[in-house]
């Protein structure tokens, strides 16, 4: 929550197969300011299906937070169903589900009996983009944790009813859908970031480092990738100098005004801001490499690049 900054939603997995715990779980998120609840089914204790609604149907009440039900079989041994899911439904703070069974039929079933306010999300990344033109509203990603930028354009193109696209950039993302199962979530995901850097190697028992003999097979599914703007296109043209240095004179003169409000960048290109007297060389870089990263990898004149350039500008200009 404090990293997030209210930047973004942060949803906080509360679930438990008790309800008293999950309920304990589930203030302690309201309470450290998460903006809603994921609740996995009971795991292990497989409850009836009446049994399922009066545990979700208790924690909801208990506590006044946004809530997801998260509905995964395969590794709760328990399975909720449509009916049971749009019974709770009707409870107000549940807002959505989360349904990682794979099963299309599911997501046409769901949308059938639920409102069309009630979120539903795909929880298996290698059917998400068919679940979306199924009528659900989005995919809660294990791929989109090494693949952000690309896993977002597929959910986008699949939510426009851009079928062909989405099924292009789908196609892009099985090898990487398929190399982050090669063993039990989160082992090959956790291997996959700590390899391209992004967080530090290790795990927690149970789970277990991936095994060697599993690693060419996500290493070599793994992009490359820059921190803001999500996987290359290694088929992209050289940057032209002259194109270079021209759109990184723009965007000086964009920011010019701003140059003495104390400010910097994070690791993942955000703005905070700090002391005064913040390096004006470093933020100078920091246009350069980003600018000569985009015409390399990207080509000129993309919208993502002006949007969030234009946006970095606009928050500097209300701070002022």
């Amino acid at each position: 929550v404090e990293l997030a900054a209210g930047r973004i939603p942060v949803i906080a997995g509360t679930g438990a197969n008790s309800t008293s715990e999950a309920i304990s779980l589930t203030r302690c998120a309201k309470a450290a300011g998460a903006d809603a609840c994921l609740l996995v089914t009971p795991y292990y204790n497989k409850p009836t299906q009446e049994g399922l609604y009066l545990h979700h149907k208790a924690v909801a009440e208990a506590v006044d937070v946004p809530q997801v039900l998260y509905n995964v079989p395969g590794r709760t041994a328990v399975d909720m169903l449509p009916d049971t899911v749009a019974r709770l439904a009707g409870i107000p703070n549940i807002i959505g589900v989360k349904e990682a069974t794979g099963d299309l039929s599911r997501i046409t079933a769901l949308r059938e009996l639920t409102g069309a306010d009630f979120a539903i999300y795909s929880g298996d990344d290698a059917t998400a983009r068919e679940a979306i033109l199924l009528g659900a509203d989005g995919d809660i990603s294990v791929t989109a944790n090494v693949a952000p930028a690309a896993m977002h354009a597929m959910c986008r193109a699949a939510l426009d009813g851009d079928a062909e696209r989405a099924a292009g950039l789908d196609a892009g993302l099985a090898g990487l859908h398929q190399a982050l199962f090669v063993e039990a979530n989160p082992i090959p995901v956790k291997y996959a970031l700590a390899h391209m850097g992004r967080i530090d190697k290790g795990i927690r028992l149970p789970m277990t480092w991936l095994s060697e003999s599993a690693r060419p097979a996500v290493e070599q599914s793994c992009p490359r990738e820059h921190p803001i703007y999500g996987p290359s296109m290694n088929s992209a043209k050289p940057a032209r100098p002259a194109a270079v240095l021209a759109t990184a004179l723009l965007l000086c003169a964009v920011y010019a005004p701003t140059l003495f409000i104390p400010f910097d960048f994070n690791d993942d290109g955000c703005l905070v801001y700090g002391e005064p007297g913040t390096s004006i060389g470093g933020w100078a870089q920091q246009v350069w490499s980003t600018t000569v990263w985009e015409f390399q990898n990207r080509g000129p004149f993309r919208p993502a690049t002006w949007a969030h350039w234009i946006t970095q500008a606009n928050l500097l200009g209300d701070h002022a």
